[in-house]
């Protein structure tokens, strides 16, 4: 199972039933048996229900319209809210969510809009509509703030889930380690910290760091009650066997795939069996048991091929298929696989930005191309075939070498840059700060202060406040922004904003030639230190003084030392 198959449902986790029309509410009655009904009767049933429409959907409905006819703000956007967890169908949840939204938006109630907009991410979350996810997950966080802890780790994990999906692993890790803390501190809510286990996991395992991935699914399987085979033992034993697999223990991965097998073909869903049978047919085909092993994958591609929704994990299934059949010769369904993970890479690459920058395969979009050309050829000419290998892999050839030497003469100029930075760093002298002969509407003996108080602030490291502005410095200089911003272009020949980045980059070069620890910190670690807000905003001005990017500074100063100690 994947994260996201359970853990957007962050209000009430439950899972949704079935479906209804939304305009049938507008003509929709209270029934006679329930008029008499308060709204607490009607959303204990809801509630009790497990929120099942079959059983609840009446008392939903009626909930509903006795708030219309109220004309009460607060239990319509209950109504709402209430509704759109009944429900199945995507577009009408987030009607109501939308509706929920507004109402609260216009009683200025953050908390409740906050969860609005969480659910609303969880909706396109679970529909692999990635980028309306994050845009959701941040408005909610725009309007929680710090008024509720709760949603604030909700909103965090979440982003956390996003970023996983992407690929962006270590900073997934920091979200869910955060939430795990809040989950442990909370460990009564049994669905967060199982949550938050499963999630470490999960992203330890996508890290390759194997130990780590078994020592979190081994807590939460000694956490489960003895002898208790529910919904959360058939998970984290599911999540056992694929780090089973990665550690290349396919014949325990059988093992626990065959224990959980009966209870995700009973309730489980779609995407749970994908990767369910996708596992199962890797493992026996890794095990040499072919015959097994294809019967499992084609299961697997099967569900693809019905609903769409891809789990990157099964990828490698599809090439162990074309394999295969393509050492059997068998090419019509060579053709068929090879068909269908064009299929699969196209719809990878619209929804998971890091299809082309951390999953490397054998069977990328040009070679899969190349291939299926390659079999629909030789099936009508095998002179086009080599006619088409050879253009194309020259062509991919010619590529490679093109970038090899882009790269290499890129690699010489920041060397270059490099050396030249640091022989013009060696004892620099430090300008006094005068301005002297220049034609500047401020008194002497105010422009004489400033220099003084610039001095400071400069001797303080003052500049790495990241709230740091024009207004705050003239301010704690008792001066004013036009005297303070004339001293600075005059005495530094540069705009406040230069002024203070260059400082900040001056102080992270020095830093980082002095602090052993400080060489080790992350990029966006260092950019907060030396007061940038943003790590990108730091890359740019830390080029701009020096020429290069901070990366290859620091590898650079790395290999330096390295050398020294040699050396010495």
């Amino acid at each position: 199972m994947r994260v996201f198959t359970f853990s957007f449902y962050i209000f009430l986790f439950i899972s949704f039933c079935t479906n209804t029309d939304i305009n049938a509410q507008t003509s929709f009655k209270i029934p006679d048996s329930l008029r008499g009904k308060t709204y607490e009767e009607l959303e204990k049933v809801i509630v009790n229900s497990g929120y099942n429409f079959s059983l609840s959907g009446v008392h939903a409905k009626s909930y509903l319209q006795k708030a219309k006819i109220d004309r009460d703000s607060a239990h319509l956007a209950t109504a709402y809210r209430n509704l759109a967890y009944l429900l199945k169908e995507d577009e009408v949840r987030l009607l109501y969510l939308d509706s929920l939204i507004l109402i609260t938006k216009k009683r200025n109630d953050s908390i409740y809009t906050a969860q609005g907009y969480v659910f609303k991410g969880g909706v396109y979350y679970g529909n692999q509509n990635f980028k309306n996810a994050l845009d959701n997950y941040l408005e909610a966080n725009s309007y929680v703030g710090n008024k509720n802890a709760f949603l604030q780790n909700q909103i965090r994990f979440n982003i956390g889930l996003l970023k996983n999906d992407l690929g962006e692993y270590e900073e997934a890790l920091e979200h869910f380690r955060e939430y795990f803390s809040y989950a442990l501190k909370n460990e009564e809510n049994k669905f967060n910290y199982y949550n938050s286990l499963f999630a470490l996991s999960t992203v330890f395992r996508n890290l390759k760091e194997v130990d780590s991935a078994f020592y979190y699914n081994d807590i939460a399987l000694k956490k489960v009650l003895p002898g208790e085979k529910g919904y959360w033992y058939y998970q984290f034993t599911f999540n056992g066997a694929k780090n089973e697999y990665l550690k290349g223990n396919y014949e325990n991965t059988i093992e626990y795939l065959n224990e959980v097998l009966p209870f995700f073909e009973k309730g489980g869903d779609d995407t749970e069996l994908l990767l369910l049978y996708s596992y199962l047919g890797k493992a026996f085909y890794q095990l040499k048991n072919n015959e097994e092993g294809i019967y499992y994958l084609k299961k697997a591609a099967s569900i693809f091929e019905k609903n769409r929704k891809i789990a990157p994990e099964i990828r490698d299934g599809y090439e162990m298929l074309i394999n295969y059949y393509k050492e059997k010769n068998d090419y019509q369904n060579q053709l068929v696989y090879i068909d269908q993970l064009m299929s699969f890479d196209s719809i990878l690459q619209n929804n998971y930005r890091y299809l082309s920058k951390n999953i490397i395969t054998k069977y990328d979009t040009a070679k899969l191309i190349s291939e299926k050309d390659d079999i629909i050829s030789t099936l009508q000419s095998q002179k086009r075939i080599s006619f088409i290998k050879n253009n194309v892999l020259s062509i991919l050839l010619f590529l490679a070498i093109l970038l090899i030497i882009y790269l290499y003469y890129r690699r010489l100029i920041y060397q270059k840059r490099f050396e030249k930075f640091m022989r013009e760093q060696k004892n620099p002298p430090k300008p006094q700060k005068t301005i002297s002969r220049q034609r500047i509407e401020v008194p002497k003996d105010i422009v004489d202060d400033i220099l003084k108080g610039l001095q400071m602030f400069e001797d303080k490291h003052a500049f790495t406040d990241q709230q740091i502005t024009l207004s705050k410095l003239a301010k704690k200089l008792n001066t004013n922004t036009k005297y303070l911003s004339q001293v600075i272009n005059f005495s530094e020949r540069k705009s406040f904003i230069s002024y203070i980045n260059d400082l900040r980059i001056a102080h992270a070069i020095s830093r980082l030639q002095t602090d052993r620890t400080f060489k080790n910190y992350t990029i966006k670690s260092i950019a907060h230190e030396v007061g940038f807000n943003h790590p990108e905003t730091f890359a740019k001005a830390f080029y701009k003084y020096s020429g290069v990017y901070p990366s290859f500074f620091i590898k650079q100063l790395n290999k330096k030392a390295s050398s020294m100690s040699k050396t010495g």
